[in-house]
């Protein structure tokens, strides 16, 4: 992952009504970094190592390249009658794989849809429960990849060279 999209924070206002004087900063690039590394690591026996870029001479079994593309947030209050508060997320990240030899054996944009968290009344920290919501959002999301992605990397003709994928990755 480029240092530049592990640095990456995210800076906004809600999409909804409720909470829309408010501004939320998240480290979405951390996120992102440490969700991937969690996501695809029991799919190799080797471990998961985080690198800014690759090059001749590397040795991975594969590379996986997350994105966010896209983010947001809400405070959703009419679920609940305006009673109480359900803070959603909604991300959307690039996924690519590419086997040892470096070709790219899967690509895709996954989006879950919105994630929902635990309904609360009256918080302290609202921005903290979207925390909470954007890590959960952010891993599924890493998850459903390496499920997905894992096929198409077990079937290239580089992993069949080298047996099964279970050196590590770099992201």
């Amino acid at each position: 992952m480029p240092k530049a999209e592990q640095e990456a924070s995210f800076t906004g206002k809600p999409t909804s009504f409720t909470g829309g004087d408010t501004t939320l900063t998240l480290p979405v690039g951390q996120i992102v970094r440490e969700a991937s590394i969690l996501a695809f690591r029991d799919l190799f026996a080797g471990g998961v190592q985080t690198v800014e870029k690759t090059g001749a001479g590397d040795r991975y079994t594969a590379v996986i390249r997350p994105t966010l593309r896209s983010f947001s947030y809400e405070y959703n209050q009419l679920k609940n009658a305006g009673f109480a508060i359900t803070p959603t997320t909604s991300v959307a990240i690039d996924v690519a794989v590419s086997d040892g030899s470096g070709s790219e054996v899967w690509r895709q944009t996954v989006d879950l849809g919105p994630t929902e968290g635990n309904v609360y009344v009256v918080t302290e920290s609202p921005g903290e429960e979207i925390s909470k919501v954007a890590h959960k959002a952010i891993l599924d999301t890493l998850q459903r990849a390496a499920r997905e992605a894992y096929g198409p990397l077990e079937r290239s003709p580089a992993a069949k060279a080298a047996g099964k994928p279970d050196g590590g990755e770099s992201l």
